[in-house]
């Protein structure tokens, strides 16, 4: 039989547990989000992860199943990082041709120059997980940048629906592939070119 007192200890050594495990999951992403900025996603083990964080692996394997999971988490807390850059097109003239080149010259030298970006970018291209996350999010940003660029402002129920938003899909994840590339040294196109072919895979 469970006195009540009995019962006020396990409630307390239960109440202790969660604020452990809460206190281990918030230092492992400290942990990622220090580690992940410099040296980079892809320069990280979940061993020195986990002595940063200050934990033993048996406890961050309580909370992720392996680095690509911590890595999408990561990425899902830092994705402003990305699309808060991108968003920029509803307070410009995306209906000016000089004006949009201006902007891929802006998010190229932001890929670039922000090392959260280089392993956001290294993500999306080597983590297989990452992409259906990407993906509703390249979706949301349609929407959002609906509601001030026409091209982008597609009715549900429009007859075309379905192939619009998938161009608009195939024509976002190509540019941020692209930008992901050049921000890891893999493009295999000068600047100059690569900037023009986003300006024109943009106007299409």
């Amino acid at each position: 039989m469970i006195t009540s007192a009995m019962s006020r200890q396990l409630e307390g050594l239960s109440r202790i547990s969660a604020e452990r495990r809460d206190s281990s999951l918030s230092c492992i992403r400290m942990a990622a989000d220090e580690m992940f900025g410099q040296p980079g996603y892809s320069a990280v083990s979940v061993e020195q992860l986990a002595s940063h964080a200050g934990v033993t692996r048996k406890t961050f394997y309580k909370h992720f199943s392996g680095k690509p999971g911590v890595g999408l988490d990561w990425a899902k807390r830092r994705c402003s990082v990305v699309f808060d850059q991108w968003l920029r097109l509803k307070d410009g003239d995306a209906g000016d041709p000089a004006w949009v080149k201006a902007w891929i010259e802006e998010l190229l030298d932001y890929y670039q120059d922000n090392s959260e970006i280089r392993s956001l970018s290294f993500l999306s291209l080597e983590e297989p997980a990452f992409g259906d996350w990407l993906h509703q999010q390249i979706l949301d940003m349609i929407e959002e940048l609906g509601t001030t660029i026409p091209r982008f402002n597609i009715p549900s129920n429009a007859a075309d629906a379905n192939l619009r938003v998938g161009r608009a899909v195939l024509m976002f994840s190509q540019l941020m592939e692209q930008c992901s590339r050049y921000a890891l040294g893999r493009s295999r196109f000068k600047r100059e070119i690569l900037i023009l072919l986003l300006w024109e895979r943009f106007q299409a």
